[in-house]
């Protein structure tokens, strides 16, 4: 088991997936994990609040005020879950302006654990943008999780129609079974 003193940052974005990240919650914590959902504005209509609110579980879709204490820890790991086209885009371009984004390139940076389930239809897979992007955050360290099988390092895009019952047969446990063999190195203590 996991120290309990260990951050995980959950990253939810605008897609049925986000309907389950409460689910990321409670298995995160089962793990010894304190958890944290950052979410994108469009995650909002997405996920379960009344789920999340009986987990009291700190949900952040924006940066702090100045002169604000941190109101996280900084995260030893980060999941990606779902990652959709412009925020995976936006990341391996390193394009910060929103919060979740920020978070996301920041543990790029940090060279923290980071987690990448892409949740993409086919023709969004078919833009030239794409494959480099993925590529990049590969060579960055970031691990990619099949949403459909759990497979690491898959990235096949989903047929479009798919989400809903993608999103329900997902087992959280894909999604964080790269960082249960975390090291101290990685975590940079």
């Amino acid at each position: 088991m996991i120290s309990s003193n260990r951050m995980l940052y959950l990253v939810a974005t605008g897609a049925p997936l986000s309907s389950h990240v409460h689910r990321a919650v409670v298995l995160g914590r089962d793990q010894g994990w304190r958890v944290a959902v950052i979410a994108t504005n469009a995650a909002s209509a997405w996920l379960d609040h009344d789920a999340l609110e009986r987990l009291d579980v700190p949900i952040l879709n924006e940066h702090r005020q100045p002169d604000t204490t941190k109101r996280l820890a900084r995260p030893d790991a980060v999941v990606l879950a779902p990652g959709t086209f412009n925020t995976i885009n936006k990341l391996a371009a390193g394009i910060a302006d929103t919060y979740a984004l920020s978070v996301l390139c920041e543990a790029l940076g940090a060279d923290r654990r980071l987690v990448i389930v892409p949740f993409v239809s086919q023709s969004l897979a078919g833009h030239p943008a794409w494959t480099p992007s993925l590529a990049t955050l590969r060579q960055a360290g970031a691990h990619l999780v099949d949403p459909r099988s759990g497979q690491l390092g898959v990235d096949g895009p989903l047929e479009s129609g798919t989400g809903d019952a993608v999103a329900r047969a997902f087992r959280w446990e894909w999604a964080l079974a790269p960082i249960a063999d975390m090291t101290d190195r990685r975590l940079g203590q």
